[in-house]
């Protein structure tokens, strides 16, 4: 019997920032796993995410957190508890398409009182080059509390040409990905526009469209993400 695991899921607010305000498509939901932040995870349904397999590998245990909008900064939120985790049939650590887990939590997941979450795409999306996408990704911000969680915030990407991210990966792009570069060149850090969680989700007109893949790139100035239309196969047998 799989001994039950759990997963670090965060969902908190954009306090101050205009971003969530000004948008008029639904956001992803903010999930983090693990005491290291280093994996994100993208819901797929009410009660189900999809996340990088080796981030439900660890034997440490692991806390499912939200933190909806709204609640106190010295509240750490509710805790779920995954009951059940699905691999890939074919996992394969050569193929980054094949090395997730889908794994489901004991209840609904709430992502805040009038949040809207992106919805799933379900077919292979093509975005137009200089079109602006919304990812997730760790705060550079120093948090007035420590959390041995970090916080997670949204951030605007941008589409960039497809032959950038084929001549700075070329024996490993392909159609399944889609490129992205900073959507402000002159930010602070536009050479590390790239830092956040492997398979956080890129969303773009209310639907999630992909997932950041570190199996090309999860640091720099161009960021890889995999199509969700890859997963869907897998996604489709095991959806709740």
């Amino acid at each position: 019997m799989m001994s039950l695991r759990f997963v670090a899921l965060v969902v908190v607010a954009l306090a101050g920032s205009t971003l969530a305000k000004e948008k008029t498509s639904a956001l992803p939901i903010k999930v983090t796993l693990g005491q290291g932040s280093y994996c994100s995870g993208t819901t797929i349904s009410s009660t189900q995410i999809l996340i990088p397999a080796t981030c439900v590998m660890s034997g440490m245990g692991m806390d499912v957190k939200v933190r909806p909008e709204g609640i106190p900064i010295n509240d750490s939120g509710e805790m779920y508890r995954i009951n059940r985790i699905v691999y890939h049939p074919d996992r394969n650590y050569m193929d980054m398409s094949k090395e997730y887990a889908i794994v489901t939590v004991d209840r609904k997941i709430d992502g805040g009182k009038d949040f809207k979450a992106a919805k799933l795409a379900k077919d292979d999306v093509t975005i137009p080059e200089g079109e602006t996408v919304t990812t997730v990704r760790v705060s550079t911000e120093m948090p007035t509390i420590s959390y041995y969680w970090q916080a997670l915030v949204y951030q605007d990407l941008t589409v960039v040409n497809d032959a950038k991210c084929k001549e700075r990966f070329p024996d490993m792009w392909s159609d399944s990905f889609i490129c992205v570069g900073p959507a402000n060149p002159d930010t602070s850090d536009p050479n590390n526009q790239c830092q956040g969680n492997q398979g956080a989700p890129l969303a773009w007109n209310g639907k999630i469209v992909a997932v950041a893949s570190c199996e090309l790139s999860c640091y720099g100035d161009l960021c890889a993400y995999r199509k969700i239309s890859s997963f869907q196969s897998f996604i489709d047998q095991n959806k709740n």
